[in-house]
C-alpha cells in the first residue's frame, strides 16, 4: 500500500514542479519532502532489486567515509549518481504495473 503511494505522490509532484529526484533537495524546485521521501523509498528498492540487497548495508555503507558519498555510489553501483539519476528516471516512466513488479512479495 505504502509503495504504491509513495510512487503515486512523487509522480503527482514531479509533474507538478517539473523535476525529478535530483531537483527535490531543500530549497530546489521540487523542494517537496514527501516526494523526495518517496522517490527516496523507490530509488532504494531499485537499486536492491537491480544489484541485490546486500549492496547497500554490505558495499555502499563501509565506504562512504572513505570515498564520500558519490565515490562509494560509482564504486559500489559502477555509475555516478547523475547516470543513475537517469537511469531512474526512465524507470519511473514505466507503467505501475511494471514498477510494483520489483518490489518482493
Amino acid at each position: 500500500y505504502w509503495m504504491r503511494l509513495y510512487l503515486q505522490l512523487s509522480k503527482q509532484t514531479f509533474a507538478r514542479c517539473g523535476g525529478f529526484l535530483a531537483d527535490s533537495g531543500w530549497g530546489d524546485k521540487c523542494d517537496d519532502y514527501f516526494a523526495a521521501y518517496g522517490a527516496g523509498a523507490w530509488a532504494i528498492a531499485y537499486l536492491t532489486n537491480r544489484y541485490g540487497e546486500d549492496s547497500l548495508l554490505e558495499v555502499l555503507y563501509p565506504v562512504i567515509e572513505e570515498k564520500g558519498f558519490e565515490g562509494a555510489f560509482l564504486h559500489t553501483f559502477e555509475m555516478t549518481v547523475e547516470e543513475f539519476y537517469v537511469e531512474f528516471e526512465n524507470f519511473f516512466a514505466l507503467p505501475e504495473t511494471e514498477q510494483m513488479a520489483i518490489l518482493p512479495q
